[in-house]
């Protein structure tokens, strides 16, 4: 399809004569550079107090991360010796005549503070323990 009384492609090729042209009139921008006198110095001296540099280093440094530190294991939780059904439904606090929704609140209270998720590895056993038993009586309180 003619534009102007060209092709398309006469048409594209005179724009590209154009602009080459213009790139050539196009004066040069010189843009300032940063010289070496802006960096700062990294000669390796003594500082003004005679401290080697690498000795101010040190002062500021991170902590080392070589030395894993050991996590201590937190106290054991209340409920530790409390492993027995009895305890656990103590614990629980079901009562004959609750409804369904104050049993199954219940049993996501008593799971916020002993699931085995929640506690350190050395009590996953005992947690592990009561939420069976706790889940056992549960169920139990739903059936009918």
């Amino acid at each position: 399809m003619p534009v102007f009384g060209k092709s398309l492609f006469e048409t594209v090729l005179d724009g590209m004569e154009t602009e080459g042209e213009a790139e050539d009139d196009e004066p040069v921008v010189l843009r300032p550079r940063v010289g070496s006198a802006f960096v700062a110095d990294t000669s390796f001296r003594d500082a003004d107090d005679g401290r080697p540099l690498g000795a101010l280093y040190e002062a500021f440094a991170e902590p080392s991360l070589s030395e894993p530190s050991v996590p201590s294991t937190p106290a054991p939780p209340d409920w530790l010796d409390r492993l027995s059904e009895r305890d656990v439904a103590d614990d629980l606090g079901l009562r004959p005549g609750m409804d369904r929704a104050d049993i199954r609140a219940r049993r996501r209270a008593f799971a916020r503070e002993n699931h085995p998720d929640r506690v350190h590895e050395d009590f996953r056993a005992a947690a592990t323990a009561r939420m069976t038993i706790a889940n056992r009586l549960v169920e139990a309180a739903l059936s009918p």
